[in-house]
């Protein structure tokens, strides 16, 4: 196959559509990840609310 050839502004063009795709598909799975943590508190931040509290009369 031989390389398709465009003019060097069209791929300026296609660079800066890639960039920003690349930058709404991280936004929106970071917004996704946060919605899932306020859903379902991981384990590790339970365990940590739970602690025991030494007795006064040791």
């Amino acid at each position: 196959m031989a390389p398709i050839k465009l003019p060097g502004k069209a791929l300026h063009i296609i660079k800066y559509i890639a960039l920003g795709l690349g930058v709404v598909e991280t936004v929106l799975e970071d917004k996704e990840k946060k919605e899932e943590a306020e859903v379902s508190p991981p384990i590790e931040h339970l365990s940590l609310k739970r602690k025991e509290v030494p007795d006064e009369g040791q």
